[in-house]
């Protein structure tokens, strides 16, 4: 760990830093994450600067921006709004094999989330449904999202919106905070039939970030 004043950006560059905190924009180009900071730390930021670092998924974070943290979980190429008449196992098979091809996911992902399947489905209130695997193997944090045009019926549940949940072994703590979120987002009626209308990700995303 070496502090620079905005004076010494050769010295910066040279020093080939894993990650860099900062109080102001930087002038130069970087290749790793970059944290922008306040000058004065209280407890929660640096709370939020512990979170944000579990996750691996970002260029940039500002602790003034407002965004969520957990936000940069979700990836464009990883939702998909689909209407057709699949079986929901066909589907939850789709999906994990796409993250465990992808990298994501890690070897095996698939086949243990098919595994933790089941045991008991993982469809809860308002046909939010949460699958992930039976042990935490993932290589890289990342939550896919499925939304089902056409409600599917599965073991007298019905499937409206899935998020499959990839997370490292080290994850534990993000698993509680994810998963608390959207407990919180399958009881909220309204918040569930936006994000069941929406037309893109981007249209995902800003209902999403709604929640804090």
């Amino acid at each position: 760990v070496r502090t620079f004043s905005l004076m010494d950006m050769k010295d910066l560059t040279e020093y080939q830093p894993d990650i860099i905190f900062t109080i102001k924009e930087l002038d130069i180009p970087v290749q790793v994450p970059v944290i922008y900071i306040k000058e004065l730390l209280d407890d929660t930021d640096l709370l939020r600067i512990k979170e944000v670092l579990h996750f691996d998924m970002y260029d940039s974070f500002s602790l003034d921006d407002g965004q969520p943290y957990y936000t940069s979980l979700f990836q464009k190429e990883f939702f998909e709004i689909v209407d057709d008449d699949k079986e929901y196992l066909d589907i939850l098979k789709e999906m994990a094999e796409q993250i465990e091809a992808s990298g994501y996911g890690g070897k095996g992902y698939c086949q243990y989330v098919l595994e933790r399947e089941s045991y008991m489905n993982t469809i809860y209130v308002n046909g939010i449904c949460l699958p992930h695997p039976i042990e935490m193997c993932a290589e890289k944090n990342l939550i896919s999202v499925k939304i089902l045009k056409r409600p599917i019926l599965y073991e007298h549940k019905q499937a409206r919106m899935i998020f499959m949940i990839s997370l490292t072994k080290d994850g534990y703590e993000i698993l509680k905070d994810i998963t608390r979120k959207l407990y919180e987002l399958m009881n909220n009626d309204r918040l569930v039939n936006e994000l069941s209308k929406s037309a893109s990700f981007e249209e995902f995303m800003a209902v999403m970030k709604t929640m804090g």
